[in-house]
């Protein structure tokens, strides 16, 4: 089963989902952030052109194509790492659309977001991880807010989540 975990950058979401890998049985993180910067600097060392946001998208969903394809014979649960730039085309958000009920938003408020990014203009992190189509998405889904919880408060929420996402309760928003 996929979990799929969305949300701005340095929210916390890997640090999260790291806490909660002894928790579970049989489960793998995915980073698809961390795996499109692999993608990326292999094409720049080739000498290509990694080709902007919806090039990205591509490479992303191919591999969550073969992940799920993967998964398919398997019975682990599979956490995947959602960073946001993976989330800047209307397909990216199209697609978690479809998966929202597996889909779980780690937050925290503006503010506390761009005090984690000292040297980021404010406008531009509103414009790639809070824009109108961000909050549209992220309404949606169920949420954990790591701004006002301490990491074993917000592992403890997200558990709740999961556990109920994985016995087919859903979570209501």
């Amino acid at each position: 089963m996929f979990l799929f975990f969305v949300g701005p950058s340095r929210v916390g979401k890997t640090t999260l989902l790291k806490s909660l890998v002894s928790r579970f049985q049989d489960v793998e993180i995915v980073d698809l952030d961390k795996e499109e910067n692999s993608a990326v600097k292999k094409l720049k060392e080739a000498g290509r052109d990694p080709d902007g946001w919806e090039a990205r998208w591509t490479r992303c969903r191919l591999l969550l194509d073969r992940l799920e394809r993967e998964s398919q014979f398997s019975s682990r649960l599979l956490f995947v790492d959602v960073g946001a730039g993976c989330l800047q085309t209307e397909a990216a958000f199209q697609y978690f659309d479809t998966y929202f009920r597996t889909t779980i938003l780690i937050t925290a408020d503006f503010e506390t977001i761009l005090e984690r990014h000292k040297n980021r203009d404010p406008q531009e992190l509103r414009q790639t991880e809070f824009s109108n189509r961000h909050i549209s998405l992220y309404q949606k889904l169920s949420r954990v807010d790591t701004g006002g919880l301490s990491q074993e408060d917000a592992a403890e929420v997200l558990v709740r989540i999961i556990a109920d996402i994985v016995s087919g309760k859903g979570q209501s928003v």
